[in-house]
């Protein structure tokens, strides 16, 4: 196993793996260079698009359809989610993510919290790995398959001072394509 594996699966479950994955300077040979999980079918390619499932209420305004300021935070503590779309096809991204938001409803009561996929974002990775903070790559693409999703990626901040992650999120907003989606059941 790569060391890079062997950091990833050692903080799993970490909340804040990205700020771990900051303090270690091979974080930029390991991106592009190693693989990040034993499932992995390759590093993520430059060419490849990756896609990241938004629920309303959480990424997603349901009312206006917009990103939430809040969209793309997770790239600085615990790893933007993300599926390779060559590993695993637009439609199975879809259908998991209604998976996701019936799983999460079946406890909840509240109407205004219950969740639903709204969109798909996509994201280029020659765009993503462009940005840079000091000369250096600012965000980085992991290939963090799981062995039930052997398409899962994380997309991580490789700064995290507070003005390095403003302007790592602020670039994915610029470079997401939104695919809006019809509601479940209607599709």
């Amino acid at each position: 196993m790569t060391a890079c594996a062997e950091f990833f699966e050692s903080h799993s479950l970490d909340p804040q793996k990205v700020k771990a994955l900051s303090e270690i300077a091979e974080r930029f040979e390991w991106e592009q260079g190693q693989s990040a999980s034993k499932h992995s079918p390759g590093i993520v390619r430059n060419e490849e698009v990756i896609c990241r499932q938004l629920h309303s209420p959480v990424y997603i305004e349901r009312s206006t359809k917009m990103l939430k300021p809040t969209a793309f935070d997770d790239i600085t503590n615990k790893g933007l989610s993300t599926d390779r779309i060559a590993h695993s096809g637009k439609e199975a991204i879809i259908a998991a993510g209604h998976a996701r938001a019936e799983a999460y409803n079946a406890n909840i009561t509240d109407p205004e919290k219950k969740r639903s996929l709204i969109a798909i974002a996509h994201l280029d990775c020659t765009k993503v790995r462009q940005h840079q903070v000091n000369g250096k790559q600012a965000i980085g693409v992991f290939d963090t398959a799981l062995q039930e999703n052997v398409a899962h990626s994380d997309v991580c901040a490789l700064f995290v001072d507070r003005m390095s992650a403003r302007s790592s999120r602020t670039h994915l907003f610029d470079i997401v394509s939104l695919e809006l989606l019809e509601p479940a059941g209607e599709e």
